[in-house]
């Protein structure tokens, strides 16, 4: 296991750790582990490959001075022990504050109209960009988003972004964006520092302006999907984001 996974993963260990002392958060039930361990597992992997086949970035196994590797060209238990590990403290710390953003579907037509605008526009954009390109990124990211609000409405519930758009509730948008751009910078600068990930479009873009846009877009994308999964697989929670 590379030395850099370690150290990032302990970083990610205490920011769990900060974020689960916050007011209103919940403690995660040994059924709900379970359920982290393998929506890391299955998330991880398949955005590893996919991100990683369209170029949006690539890890460093062999330490900050070797060639970047594609996720699918990782060895496997690598693979696998980055999404059960890394992946997993990031769906455990997002299960914390998913009820808080996520409301009830007030707008039964706005929302399908919309995302599915947005995810036609992005596929574009994915079909058109080419691989490590700062727009393959964008419209990934753009995919993502939409998707998780469209699959949001056939659960009568309301993803944060439409909750905005539709002039339900800032809050929940407010909230998801926050939490993403704090834990997202605490990930990059863990990842500045010790090297693991390197972003690919930075090619034609700086390093540090694509770290300042993964922080404040890109992880949004990453933890607005992985609330999306959560309520998809804990029907139980009922609390209202929109409040």
């Amino acid at each position: 296991m590379p030395q850099n996974l370690v150290i990032i993963v302990l970083v990610q260990a205490v920011i769990f750790g900060v974020i689960r002392l916050l007011p209103q958060t919940h403690s995660i039930s040994l059924k709900q582990w379970g359920k982290i361990a393998m929506v890391g597992l299955v998330y991880g992997v398949s955005m590893d490959i996919l991100l990683g086949m369209a170029g949006i970035f690539a890890y460093l196994p062999a330490g900050p001075e070797s060639t970047a590797v594609e996720a699918i060209n990782l060895p496997i238990f690598l693979l696998i022990l980055n999404a059960f590990v890394s992946y997993g403290l990031a769906v455990a710390t997002t299960a914390l504050i998913a009820d808080f953003v996520v409301g009830k579907n007030h707008s039964p037509n706005f929302p399908k109209y919309f995302t599915g605008a947005i995810i036609a526009i992005g596929a574009m954009g994915i079909f058109f960009s080419a691989p490590t390109s700062f727009f393959m990124m964008i419209s990934c990211g753009a995919v993502l988003v939409a998707s998780g609000e469209l699959v949001l409405t056939y659960t009568k519930k309301c993803g944060p972004l439409v909750l905005l758009l539709s002039e339900k509730s800032v809050l929940p948008f407010l909230k998801l964006w926050a939490f993403s751009m704090i834990i997202g910078a605490s990930y990059e600068i863990a990842n500045l520092f010790f090297p693991f990930w390197v972003w690919s479009p930075s090619a034609e873009i700086p390093d540090s302006w694509i770290r300042i846009l993964v922080i404040v877009f890109g992880y949004f994308a990453l933890f607005h999907s992985i609330a999306v999964i959560w309520h998809l697989i804990n029907p139980e929670s009922q609390k209202d984001g929109s409040k």
